[in-house]
């Protein structure tokens, strides 16, 4: 029976907390430099009008082949009347069965037809409700345009989880729980609400009331988002005002600032693109980009920001047609902004006269429900988790050569070149020495090193043990596995070497960034790291086994010749991808197991983080797959359901 474990000193531990921050950092702020550079050459009409082109493919790449438009079938539930203007309660299917509540404001005494804008909301429970959001349709209706305010998804009227999980989770945390998930089909959470948002100017054109060709679009924080989004995926938009969104993927990263899932576009980064990219996909439209001082989206780079917009307008001959505003406040749609953005859209949209100071009169959230007793659930509404399994196909069964190379293409696995170097190092007296124990620092690429932890019975400090060893990855820290997990910690007294195996931000690398060091926290470092990796073109996932293929291509170089591989976890995914790649076909045990991916589109509270999820991998395989490929090589105990639990 093995000695009972020293707790783990937690300040000897981690010394390389920082590391996978500045990796991220040093590899956006690269992607980033590049595109400046390729902005500067830009000095010609026919290069901005080609950039232009090149943006636009990017984001459509990125943004995936949206649907096909289907019946909105709206209703118009209630109205709202005064002196000033009328709301029209309403909903469409933005989707068939799936339901967007939203508010049309409509200028009392409108003769003929008025300039149209679709307001997208920001984070807020209440959607179009919320007092800001209800300050910015006023405003707009009394300077006499037609506005649509709509509700995002899980916002609003739009509840997707039940009762209980709504109380749990506010809207953004939710997003991240809705999102998340939806890579494993291939889908992007993004697409789903600029969708519902293009639907909404397809109602607009149904309108009498609208003159169609002067249609805008603004919003503020996650709704700065989608305006970015709409103006880049819809050519009908004529003007566009994102209020406290944009600045810089480069930035946010320094400032250690995730996202929610719909923020973070797959590919856009390793494209070439920024967020102000998102402004130029039909260039020169007029655009008004509003910041905030002390927004958290930093002001000086919205700067930059417009900067780089007006310089491609510049050469397109509207350099007009690219306006910033900014207030003195905190991250909102504050009134000094709000009027900017009015007076802009009526200069653009040729409104006669001059800006009305309009009396805001926000009325209650009840008021402006458009579905029963404000919940879509009363109507017959599909929920967004059911039509997300509807993506999952009935698939073919993969060769065990088809599954190795399906598996390769969708991690996107970087090439290995050579044999990674290494340092010995001095392991921290934190660690429970049950024998003789000796850790490497193996660079697995230019800025990564991963920490191997041997525990031996061979006294060796400099060169690892030879012949036969075991590698172990532990869940979120394999030395804390040691400690609390009796199998682990028995085996480290086997006359069989055990290398305990951190890969980047597990165990000695786990990040201290993102002002917690809760690793499971929604926004916290793993989540902004895996998020930033789509963004690449990647996958974390993926980078993770390819440590784990590096040490061991470190390991054989000084003399190891077979292989055995454990998981725990989270480490379990990573052991089963390495096991499946690695040409020695090594056994490999794991236990605390995810049975599939399919298990967590079935759960939408399910605690498995986005950093174990592969892009797209139910339109292809899914765990069990690669389970029965691996076939006796596999022994599997103790799975864990959708909460690892």
């Amino acid at each position: 029976m093995p000695t009972k474990a020293k707790p783990i000193n937690e300040d000897l531990r981690y010394r390389h907390g920082h590391m996978v921050q500045e990796y991220f950092n040093k590899r956006t702020t690269a992607y980033a430099e590049e595109r400046r550079q390729r902005l500067a050459k830009i000095e010609t009409k026919k290069q901005a009008q080609a950039y232009v082109q090149q943006v636009r493919r990017a984001i459509k790449k990125s943004f995936g082949p949206l649907p096909k438009k289907t019946p909105l079938n709206p209703e118009i539930t209630g109205v709202n009347t005064n002196k000033k203007w009328t709301v029209e309660k309403l909903h469409y299917q933005s989707r068939p069965g799936f339901y967007v509540t939203a508010n049309l404001y409509i200028p009392a005494n409108l003769r003929g037809t008025a300039p149209a804008v679709l307001q997208v909301c920001g984070h807020t429970d209440v959607a179009k409700a919320g007092d800001a959001y209800q300050a910015v349709a006023q405003d707009l209706v009394q300077n006499g345009f037609v506005v649509l305010v709509i509700d995002p998804i899980e916002q609003g009227e739009r509840e997707q989880f039940d009762d209980k999980a709504w109380v749990d989770l506010p809207c953004t945390r939710a997003h991240n729980k809705i999102g998340n998930p939806m890579s494993l089909t291939g889908q992007f959470f993004g697409t789903w609400r600029v969708w519902d948002a293009i639907r909404g100017i397809d109602y607009l054109h149904t309108r009498k009331e609208v003159d169609t060709s002067r249609i805008g679009v603004t919003g503020v924080s996650g709704g700065g988002t989608l305006t970015t989004y709409v103006t880049a995926l819809d050519k009908r938009v004529c003007m566009a005002a994102p209020c406290c969104y944009i600045c810089s993927y480069e930035v946010n990263m320094r400032n250690e600032i995730p996202a929610d899932a719909e923020q973070n576009p797959p590919g856009i980064i390793g494209a070439g693109l920024e967020e102000a990219d998102l402004l130029l996909a039909y260039a020169p439209r007029p655009t008004l980009i509003l910041s905030e001082t002390n927004d958290f989206f930093a002001f000086e780079h919205a700067q930059r920001a417009h900067k780089e917009v007006q310089h491609i307008h510049a050469l397109l001959g509207h350099k007009q047609n690219a306006k910033f505003a900014y207030g003195e406040g905190v991250h909102g749609y504050n009134k000094g902004n709000r009027e900017a953005m009015v007076k802009m859209f009526r200069k653009w949209a040729g409104v006669p006269g001059a800006y009305v100071q309009s009396k805001i009169d926000p009325v209650p959230v009840a008021d402006l429900y458009a579905a029963p007793k404000g919940l879509i659930t009363r109507l017959d509404n599909t929920d967004i988790f059911t039509l997300n399994k509807t993506f999952v196909p009935k698939r073919k069964t993969l060769t065990t050569q088809q599954l190795q190379k399906t598996t390769k293409k969708l991690l996107k696995l970087a090439t290995a070149k050579g044999v990674p170097s290494y340092r010995a190092l001095r392991s921290p007296e934190a660690y429970w020495r049950p024998a003789w124990s000796c850790q490497y620092a193996v660079e697995t690429e230019p800025g990564i090193v991963t920490y191997v932890t041997e525990y031996s019975k061979q006294p060796t400090m400099m060169q690892p043990a030879t012949g036969k060893v075991r590698l172990f990855v532990g869940h979120i820290d394999s030395q804390l596995d040691i400690q609390e997990q009796p199998f682990i910690r028995s085996l480290c007294k086997s006359a069989t070497p055990l290398m305990a195996v951190d890969p980047r931000g597990i165990g000695e690398t786990m990040s201290q960034s993102c002002g917690d060091r809760e690793f499971f926290e929604i926004y916290g470092s793993d989540y902004m790291f895996a998020a930033y990796a789509e963004m690449y073109g990647e996958t974390y996932l993926g980078q993770r086994v390819f440590d784990v293929l590096r040490v061991m291509d470190f390991l054989k170089s000084k003399g190891a010749s077979e292989f055995e591989l454990i998981g725990r976890g989270l480490g379990s995914i990573t052991m089963a991808f390495v096991a499946l790649l690695h040409p020695s076909k090594p056994k490999v045990q794991l236990f605390n197991y995810l049975p599939s991916y399919e298990l967590i589109l079935d759960h939408p509270l399910h605690e498995w983080p986005f950093s174990c999820f592969i892009r797209d991998v139910l339109q292809h395989f899914d765990l069990p797959d690669v389970y029965k490929s691996l076939g006796k090589r596999l022994k599997k105990s103790k799975p864990w359901d959708a909460y690892m639990r």
